[in-house]
């Protein structure tokens, strides 16, 4: 499950302290731009699920707020969610054949182990 991208502009380079607490209080992955430095072209705009702060007017017309683009993640996270609660789990695919088919080679195996531990002996020495 992926948390929304929000875009958080700021009026310079790096946030201030009260652009730091509001962004801290979105859950969400939120990445920072300085607003001044944002492209006017509107067919260059980075993708992202919503927008924060001083949003400038391309992203304001393109994307949501932060916390509608917030809501509508999580509701599709716990739609999701409840669909797969709601699904039943896959019958098991092996038969009763096929697992005593499985249970006798196990068997033969453990036996041919057997015999050859009782064939070698204790006083075999490997390369004598």
């Amino acid at each position: 499950m992926r948390q929304a991208k929000i875009l958080f502009f700021v009026m310079g380079c790096a946030p201030t302290a009260k652009d730091l607490e509001a962004a801290t209080k979105l859950s969400a992955q939120v990445c920072f731009r300085n607003a001044k430095a944002v492209s006017i072209d509107e067919t260059c705009l980075e993708g992202c699920d919503g927008v924060a702060g001083a949003v400038p007017a391309n992203y304001k017309k393109t994307y949501p707020e932060a916390a509608e683009a917030i809501e509508k993640i999580n509701a599709s996270i716990n739609k999701l969610t409840a669909a797969a609660e709601d699904e039943k789990p896959p019958k098991p695919t092996h038969d009763a054949a096929a697992l005593e088919i499985a249970d006798g080679l196990a068997k033969k195996l453990e036996k041919s182990k057997k015999e050859k531990t009782e064939t070698t002996g204790a006083d075999w020495k490997p390369n004598a």
